[in-house]
């Protein structure tokens, strides 16, 4: 899941972890994709994809000890 929270700042989250990330000038998605853990198997998740016009993106993460 992933959610804005203030200017530039996106919390994501699943049922174990919260973690928040702070970028300027950038947007995030979430997109399906497929993945083989093994040979013979495939699955599909979710991966988080961040796009910006800049060269370098400038970002901070912070865990967060929500239950």
């Amino acid at each position: 899941n992933i959610e804005s929270v203030e200017n530039n700042v996106y919390k994501l989250w699943n049922e174990k972890n919260t973690v928040y990330f702070e970028a300027k000038e950038v947007k995030i998605s979430i997109e399906k994709y497929n993945f083989s853990p093994k040979y013979g198997v495939k699955l599909e998740s979710f991966k988080i994809v961040i796009t910006s016009t800049n060269n370098i993106i400038t970002h901070k993460f912070r865990l967060s000890l929500e239950n």
